[in-house]
């Protein structure tokens, strides 16, 4: 049985710039955007489940710093019940509770004209000047610069369950753990290997593309200069994915970050100290880590002050890295309720996740996405310690069953 815990309220993070391939300094107006994934991978026999979460603050705060040309770090005022964030070249998205977006910063390309009606969406990806938007029945709709057809979403794609936009192709994960990508094709980014099945996560970066594969392994395409699709022998135990420009970020299970790539900026210099990892991001030459106590880490390029984290920011949820700027997502919680491990003991999947003293948590299921509700599996948990426990039985029927946990208000 292939058993899978999904997230619906976090980005997929994925890289993007529309500078000229090698050129420094880039001109006045390249950038990488990059929108952080995360997700806890643990193998169940043969099967890694995807665990994911959704963080249901009451009034989430986004926060941007770096560099601001086109008002990209400039958050729209009154702007409130946001799930989700996404970075782009020069311009910002934001994923509201009630599944609309929101858009600002650079519009030269019309990637902050959020189409009409747009409704129901559970994912957003930036690319350097076009937007992607994820719908809750698994379609995907795109927006902005299509100067490579990276908006013309392929008609066939209707059971998407992640998006990532690079510089000038876009990329899907089917529900069936396959990736269909399109656009630009200048460095092979969108020469998905053959084969190539499982899969529970993606990236997409100027010119390359990653995916994660449900054993916790990284395969990547595409453009190689820098060794940024050269991934470490031996890595494993993966779970969550960012490609750079030039490089390339991998969270493994234990809360550790290994990079590789382009190291121009010093940004596959993991710092010693970090630990505790639970989101990754990464930037033209910047990277970010938010680490499990709500705090966000930030290493490499930083004329525009995109590492220079405010030591003000706490009780952070989520993380985006743009060309030369960065985002958060802080909550009113004090602790972000990740889920840890998922092991299959005893014929049930265990789910364990950090928890603040005190506060409500519920976990969901549904066994397909396009089901329009969730069933809460079990009572309302309330955490009586820093750790906290729940367990599905594995029974026969559903192929396959999709999880998250709600912090309640």
């Amino acid at each position: 049985m292939n058993f899978q815990l999904e997230l619906f309220n976090q980005m997929r993070r994925v890289a993007e710039s529309d500078r000229q391939k090698g050129a420094w300094p880039p001109p006045p107006r390249s950038r990488v955007s990059i929108l952080p994934s995360w997700a806890c991978h643990v193998p169940l026999s043969s099967c890694l489940l995807v665990a994911s979460l959704k963080q249901a603050y009451a009034q989430p705060i986004v926060v941007a710093w770096g560099e601001n040309d086109n008002g990209q770090t400039n958050v729209l005022l009154g702007l409130t019940n946001v799930v989700a964030i996404a970075a782009g070249g020069f311009h910002s998205l934001a994923l509201q509770r009630n599944g609309t977006v929101v858009a600002w910063g650079n519009n030269a390309s019309g990637q902050t004209n959020v189409p009409l009606g747009l409704s129901n969406v559970v994912a957003i990806s930036a690319g350097d000047s076009h937007s992607l938007a994820l719908n809750a029945n698994g379609t995907v709709v795109g927006w902005g610069d299509n100067s490579y057809g990276q908006t013309n979403v392929p008609p066939e794609l209707t059971d998407a369950v992640g998006i990532a936009g690079g510089v000038g192709h876009s990329l899907a994960l089917r529900r069936n753990g396959t990736i269909v990508a399109w656009g630009c094709n200048n460095e092979g980014q969108t020469n998905v290997p053959s084969g190539l099945s499982n899969v529970v996560a993606i990236a997409a970066s100027g010119y390359h593309s990653l995916a994660l594969e449900g054993n916790g392994t990284v395969v990547a395409w595409g453009d190689n200069d820098y060794l940024e699709s050269a991934v470490p022998p031996g890595l494993s135990n993966v779970a969550a994915i960012a490609a750079g420009e030039f490089h390339s970020l991998a969270l493994q299970n234990n809360g550790s970050v290994v990079a590789w790539g382009d190291n121009g900026f010093s940004q596959t210099n993991v710092p010693p100290g970090l630990t505790n990892a639970i989101a990754i991001a990464a930037g033209y030459g910047h990277c970010l880590a938010l680490q499990a106590n709500g705090i966000v880490i930030g290493w490499g390029f930083n004329y525009y002050g995109q590492t220079n984290v405010s030591p003000g920011l706490s009780n952070v949820a989520a993380i985006a890295a743009g060309g030369f700027y960065s985002m958060a997502l802080s909550g009113n919680a004090a602790v972000v309720p990740v889920i840890q491990t998922v092991p299959a003991a005893g014929g049930a999947v265990a789910f364990t996740w950090s928890a603040e003293l005190g506060r409500t948590y519920q976990v969901q299921y549904k066994s397909d996405l396009l089901q329009t509700n969730w069933s809460d599996l079990g009572a309302v948990i309330t955490a009586t310690n820093g750790t906290m426990s729940a367990s599905d039985p594995i029974k026969a029927g559903p192929s396959q069953r999709f999880y998250r946990l709600v912090l309640l208000p």
